[in-house]
């Protein structure tokens, strides 16, 4: 009995060991594409229902695809509605696993098709290791595969053999409950619910347990797989808590649902559709209750995202907001992240500027609420961002990055320096600009309205720009004719402070004044400007904006 028990753990660590492996390979293999192919067809929530399913079915882990869920919210990338439909989704993703085990793993003869795997994985990935990486993660693949299927044989044969052996009656009277928090804490301890699934399957096969109880066990596996999830987030950020309390929501209702009613869905399942098979018929309960799950939470999406917002609001004691809850370690999403960060820094800047030269009357414009009349608090709050985005920044630098990834980290640097410029150009003639406005010279007043009126035009020119859907090439003619109306307004601008020299009633001090806020609200201005273009242009579209007259 020892032997076979030994040899029924070795089974499980073969097949745990070959989940891992093929989820490390196919995420290798996908790298940063497939969590862009994820992040562009999770738009809505039924996408995210549908690409959370095929997701995880090819990843055989929904562990790994709430992980992804968990730091695509975090970044912002995904809203925490899309991502409830990619978590459900995982859900019944997750059954794959059930069906390829119960269509291969019962129905074929392993042995012929499990050597012949692992010898090809093996030796190919040993042979390809140093000259052809992405064949040798293909190998790997295959090896993985023969692993899972040599792991499956070893627990069948160790199930079969304890059968033998020992009496199962006293276990096979037990209720179902029992079999259920078995299903919860075996999956939490082993931390797989698809092996939790094929451990249930032998056994059912073997005849230790019946179909009842073997529908129990799903239940609880599917409940048990969020325990993991729950844990990680105790002490995590709000967005964890919510994507964590979501999947345990989701597996608790429809568990409860399917528990429940589960005799009712095995006779509709045996006796209304015919699936008279147990195997097949426990896999097809599996995906059913999650489906079933699917269609209640469906409608209710939109409510449940906020009331898990209720529940744990996001609390940001730091100035950034999308970069404190995205790894440095996750490169792509580190970058995104931090063009987030950008963007908020820009409409920040923006509405501060208006604010600082008093074109906004009632503060928090777009969405902002400024302190008031306190522009340098207001101007500290940016370099604070400023800092702990470059603080973020340097640690990104630090990882393997892509040459591609590499380029637009400099880029967006060099974007954050230009607005730092154009911040410090707006600072350093806020005073000038107070004591302008105090003056009682009606022709002073004259010359400051131009100046507001012009401001007023180039604010609303750059909250007009559009970045959604719109070409390099667009964005290119946008600010090449903001940029170009801007110094147009000044030259006209310098000129009428030139010609005011011969007024009488403006004091040649006030003029300088005047000629240097002029000058610096330009550099602002141009600053603002270069910091969009290195934001959204490539190296080559930016080295030809460059190139225009005006810069």
């Amino acid at each position: 009995m020892d032997i076979n028990f030994w040899q029924f753990l070795a089974g499980l660590g073969f097949f745990l060991l070959a989940l891992t492996m093929i989820e490390d390979t196919i995420k290798d293999l996908s790298g940063r594409s497939f969590k862009m192919f994820l992040k562009k067809y999770t738009r809505t929530p039924l996408r995210g229902i549908v690409m959370g399913a095929i997701t995880t079915a090819i990843l055989q882990s929904s562990s790994v695809v709430t992980l992804m869920v968990l730091a695509f919210v975090g970044a912002s990338i995904l809203s925490l509605k899309n991502s409830l439909g990619i978590i459900i989704g995982s859900n019944l993703g997750t059954t794959f696993t059930g069906w390829l085990v119960t269509l291969i793993g019962f129905k074929l003869n392993l042995k012929v098709i499990t050597l012949p795997f692992i010898t090809v994985g093996a030796l190919g990935s040993v042979f390809a290791k140093d000259n052809l990486p992405r064949l040798e993660k293909i190998f790997k693949l295959l090896l993985g595969l023969g692993l899972l299927l040599f792991g499956l044989s070893f627990m069948q044969q160790g199930v079969e053999a304890v059968k033998q052996q020992v009496d199962f009656t006293a276990i096979s009277n037990s209720s179902r409950i029992l079999f259920w928090v078995f299903g919860i804490v075996f999956t939490a301890l082993i931390q797989s619910s698809s092996a939790a699934m094929v451990i249930t399957l032998s056994a059912l096969h073997a005849g230790l347990i019946d179909i009842t109880q073997a529908m129990s066990i799903a239940i609880g596996a599917d409940l048990g797989t969020t325990i993991t999830v729950i844990i990680g987030s105790l002490k995590g950020s709000s967005s964890k808590k919510q994507v964590a309390l979501a999947h345990f929501s989701f597996n608790l209702v429809a568990g409860t649902i399917a528990f429940i009613l589960l005799d009712s869905y095995k006779y509709i399942i045996q006796d209304v559709i015919g699936i008279t098979d147990p195997l097949y018929a426990v896999v097809a309960f599996h995906s059913a209750m999650n489906l079933v799950g699917i269609c209640i939470f469906f409608p209710f999406i939109k409510d449940f995202a906020k009331f898990l917002k209720s529940i744990f609001p996001s609390h940001h004691e730091s100035s950034v907001q999308f970069i404190s809850e995205t790894s440095s370690a996750q490169s792509d999403l580190a970058l995104l992240a931090l063009e987030k960060e950008f963007d908020t820094l820009l409409i920040y800047l923006i509405e501060m500027q208006k604010d600082g030269y008093g074109l906004i009357k009632t503060p928090g414009g777009l969405g902002f609420i400024l302190n008031g009349d306190k522009f340098y608090e207001n101007y500290h709050l940016f370099k604070k961002t400023q800092g702990e985005i470059l603080k973020y920044s340097y640690h990104v630098q630090q990882e393997s990055l892509s040459t591609e990834e590499g380029e637009k980290l400099a880029r967006l640097l060099r974007a954050l320096n230009n607005l730092a410029h154009s911040a410090k150009a707006a600072k350093d003639v806020h005073h000038n600009i107070s004591s302008i406005k105090d003056d009682v010279s009606s022709q002073l007043h004259e010359l400051w309205k131009e100046i507001e009126q012009n401001l007023e035009s180039f604010y609303a020119a750059i909250e007009s720009l559009t970045f959604e859907d719109t070409t390099e090439l667009v964005i290119f003619e946008q600010l090449s004719d903001l940029l170009k109306s801007t110094t147009e307004s000044n030259h006209i601008f310098n000129e009428k402070i030139f010609k005011a020299c011969s007024w009488k009633k403006i004091s040649d001090s006030r003029l300088a004044t005047l000629m240097i806020i002029a000058r610096e609200i330009y550099s602002s201005q141009k600053s603002l400007i270069l910091g969009i273009k290195d934001r959204h242009f490539n190296a080559e579209r930016s080295e030809d904006f460059q190139s225009l007259p005006q810069v």
